[in-house]
């Protein structure tokens, strides 16, 4: 059984606000996102820049993770919303300073992860030099898939992402196109951070981002790892 346990979010009841993770035996509560900037070559391009030479994180706190069917709520403050389709890896044990051949022992399971950022607060932010946190961090920035289990996943580096919005299809990409893989994104994570169980970790998005509308559906999916639907809420 690999299922992400729910509640409703007491601040906005249209948010589902994910709880736990249950993936094979194991329940897991639900951690930070660390999330790997511009790891897509032909992301980097259409973002004006390049891939950075060895990984580069930011963070998404536990309140940014909702499941299926939620809505999530509109960023304050902002007015242009982007989806990035990504595939997720939730970490099982705690790990730190892992090498990379030993990386993939410390992941419970894989799942299908949307990064929205919220990206005209992001540009501003850049532009005054300022940590862009509330441009990625907002409640209900992470949908994501129930997480399935990595021994029923296939390799890491054939699975592909596709994101729908309205039922267009605007990304499709496949997660051996990463610039760093899976393995170097764990083991680099692990020499910043000490993960524990329960964390995400995010490993870029392919070309083809874009913003959304009050009121879309949104339809992710990893090929044969999980698929996830949600809604933008209205404008505030």
């Amino acid at each position: 059984m690999n299922v992400m346990e729910s509640a409703c979010d007491s601040q906005d009841v249209t948010t589902i606000r994910c709880e736990r993770f249950v993936i094979g035996e194991r329940v897991l509560p639900i951690g930070c996102a660390l999330c790997a900037a511009k790891n897509y070559m032909d992301h980097a391009t259409e973002m004006g820049g390049t891939a950075p030479p060895s990984p580069v994180f930011f963070l998404k706190p536990p309140q940014a993770v909702v499941g299926e069917g939620a809505q999530v709520p509109w960023p304050l403050g902002s007015s242009l919303l982007h989806h990035e389709v990504e595939l997720a890896a939730i970490i099982g044990v705690t790990a730190r300073e892992v090498d990379e051949e030993d990386a993939l022992s410390v992941v419970a399971g894989l799942a299908v992860a949307v990064d929205l950022t919220a990206r005209d607060l992001q540009a501003a932010a850049r532009k005054e030099g300022l940590p862009w946190l509330a441009s990625k961090g907002f409640n209900g920035s992470c949908p994501l898939s129930r997480p399935r289990c990595i021994e029923d996943c296939p390799p890491w580096n054939e699975v592909r992402l596709e994101l729908w919005v309205n039922g267009n299809l605007t990304q499709s990409g496949c997660c051996g196109e990463m610039v760093h893989g899976l393995p170097k994104l764990i083991a680099s994570a692990s020499r910043l951070f000490t993960l524990r169980p329960g964390d995400i970790l995010l490993t870029g998005t392919p070309s083809g981002i874009g913003p959304l509308e009050p009121g879309a559906v949104v339809r992710a999916r990893a090929s044969d790892v999980g698929e996830i639907t949600f809604t933008v809420g209205p404008k505030r």
